[in-house]
């Protein structure tokens, strides 16, 4: 239940941004490896300012989106957290456009809490 809160919160963290989760995963995937280690999806957590974040509830979080079990989250495991219900990319504007031109890329995001989260996992 905190999962499925925390992750309605992400969507709307990432709509009041503008921020499409495709964008928030580039500039979150500091390595640039199509991956997100448990440690990049802290910094994303943390980026978004997600209430009362504890690093039981990153692992938790990491643990429900790493459906292969191979410690990292690919990009389609990421979207199956934050999608809607059917399926949607929450912070697609709805006419499926984006103002491409007047957006810069998001600056990268650098990883956090490795050492801490290793403990725990």
């Amino acid at each position: 239940l905190k999962q499925r809160a925390q992750a309605e919160f992400v969507r709307g963290a990432l709509r009041s941004r503008s921020v499409t989760s495709w964008e928030a995963f580039v500039a979150v995937d500091a390595d640039g490896n199509a991956h997100l280690s448990p440690s990049e999806l802290y910094a994303f957590l943390r980026w978004l300012e997600v209430p009362d974040l504890t690093p039981e509830d990153v692992v938790d979080f990491f643990e429900l989106a790493d459906k292969n079990c191979d410690g990292m989250i690919q990009y389609a495991e990421y979207m199956s957290i934050f999608e809607d219900e059917d399926g949607n990319d929450p912070a697609q504007p709805e006419d499926g456009t984006l103002d491409v031109v007047a957006k810069e890329a998001l600056p990268k995001i650098e990883p956090f809490g490795a050492d801490e989260l290793r403990a725990i996992m």
